[in-house]
């Protein structure tokens, strides 16, 4: 049931991050929704 995996040949090339626009919007919608206090019983 244990399998060990090797990471050591794990490659993100592929992998894009969106424009420096949607980071910054979701940066902020990540500050107001799920890191505000004004929703307190969010985790």
């Amino acid at each position: 049931m244990n399998k060990e995996v090797d990471l050591s040949t794990f490659e993100n090339k592929d992998f894009d991050s969106g424009s420096a626009f949607k980071r910054i919007i979701w940066y902020y919608v990540n500050i107001l929704i799920f890191k505000s206090s004004l929703v307190p019983y969010m985790v």
